[in-house]
């Protein structure tokens, strides 16, 4: 299954958020999975869904907006998430880490005669 991380940069500094239950809230809120320590984010920001192996982002209504990838996004509006992607939660910035773990890999040599 694929794992996300979040890298935030806001008035904190920078740091990296692995997100390993869902939903999972992102906002100012000290009951937020994901704090954001910055006025202009709201309690409740926007809200992580995953279904399977994708991974999904809300706008929670937030008196700021959420931008993915420079696009304001509607409220209460699903947006499928990719590595990369970029959201802005007010004045705080998030850049999106999706990874897959590595799969196993077997070597198969052919046998035959020796020289």
């Amino acid at each position: 299954m694929p794992s996300l991380s979040l890298s935030i940069t806001d008035g904190a500094g920078a740091r990296e958020v692995a997100v390993e239950a869902f939903p999972a809230t992102v906002g100012r809120d000290g009951r937020s999975r994901v704090r954001i320590d910055a006025q202009s984010v709201s309690g409740a920001h926007c809200t992580l869904h995953r279904a399977g192996d994708r991974f999904f982002v809300m706008d929670n209504r937030s008196s700021n907006g959420t931008t993915l990838n420079g696009r304001k996004m509607a409220p209460w509006r699903l947006k499928v998430l990719s590595g990369g992607d970029r959201l802005q939660l007010g004045s705080a910035q998030v850049i999106v880490s999706i990874t897959s773990p590595i799969g196993t890999f077997i070597a198969v040599f052919p046998t035959g005669p020796t020289l």
